[in-house]
């Protein structure tokens, strides 16, 4: 009870009952009790059926498993519908809906769930829309059995194309001063990765002039979101860089979407990196920096994901 207003709780278990006692003073002289006697009634079972179902999302776009709500009051019912769009994309097992995604040359899939929810001898049902993902473009993870030459500075000016085993067609891959190493650095959970290493020379002031990047060339795909991972290859690493920057191609101009300097600021560890909203084919992880004759600016690039 607060300013003149009864706030009621339905209980889960039983009716309630018991009395209220009103007292009205008027003028400070007079005094008037009221005893009102109370029955408060248990929550119905469509009542905790609603209160369950209003835990449900709307609607649902998804790329990976999704765990159902918990329910207060009832349980999933096996009657759940998947509709027959989402056949071979979800099932639900145990509360979770496990997603497999379409290929990256295919559509996204639309479909519904229909889930049932009971409570005693009541079932009601709410329909989410579903969206599945299409899976990546291609992801780049750099683990294959059969290593690319390393290259060095007598030769990286050279076009690389890498051709992962998870991958269904090849991306041109080029940049300078950048190799696939099978060096995994000091970093917990480092695998083999892209190394990107501005250096500073006096000979041959051309190839290592301070600057280093790998860049991406998708074709005739457009891409609409890329994520990978970046990370030093040691906490002294970054003293020596001066820039990264993530660009795209733009009417044949690389132009900066975002710097990246402060994503790997002052941290050892592997940093995940997502960018969305993209319409490019072109693509790359420009760096800066260096130390005089040596390697010690070494930046990690892992784990790509490219989609359309």
């Amino acid at each position: 009870y607060a300013a003149g207003i009864f706030t009621v709780v339905l209980p889960d278990a039983a009716d309630v009952t018991g009395t209220i006692t009103i007292t009205i003073t008027a003028d400070g002289l007079t005094t008037q009790e009221f005893v009102i006697y109370v029955k408060v009634k248990m929550l119905t079972e469509q009542q905790k059926v609603d209160a369950d179902l209003d835990l449900q999302p709307t609607t649902l776009t998804l790329s990976a498993n999704y765990t159902l709500p918990t329910l207060v009051y009832g349980a999933y019912d096996a009657t759940t519908v998947i509709s027959a769009e989402l056949t071979g994309y979800v099932t639900l097992t145990d509360g979770v809906l496990v997603v497999t995604q379409p290929a990256f040359d295919a559509a996204d899939v639309v479909g519904t769930v229909t889930l049932a929810i009971k409570v005693g001898e009541t079932t009601d049902t709410v329909v989410i829309p579903v969206t599945i993902k299409k899976a990546a473009v291609a992801v780049l993870n750099f683990t294959t059995t059969t290593p690319i030459a390393v290259q060095t500075y007598a030769d990286y000016a050279d076009a690389l194309t890498y051709t992962n085993s998870i991958m269904t067609n090849a991306y041109t891959v080029t940049g300078t001063a950048h190799s696939i190493t099978a060096n995994t650095s000091s970093v917990a959970g480092a695998t083999q990765a892209i190394v990107i290493r501005p250096r500073t020379e006096t000979v041959p002031t051309v190839l290592c002039d301070g600057t280093a990047w790998i860049a991406f060339n998708t074709g005739a795909d457009v891409i609409g979101k890329i994520e990978f991972d970046l990370y030093y290859w040691s906490s002294t690493a970054e003293q020596y860089f001066t820039k990264i920057e993530f660009q795209v191609k733009v009417d044949g101009v690389w132009t900066t979407v975002e710097s990246l300097l402060d994503n790997v600021a002052g941290t050892s560890t592997i940093q995940h990196v997502v960018f969305t909203g993209l319409t490019c084919t072109e693509f790359r992880i420009y760096t800066e920096g260096g130390k005089l004759g040596k390697n010690d600016a070494r930046l990690m690039i892992d784990n790509i994901e490219i989609y359309k």
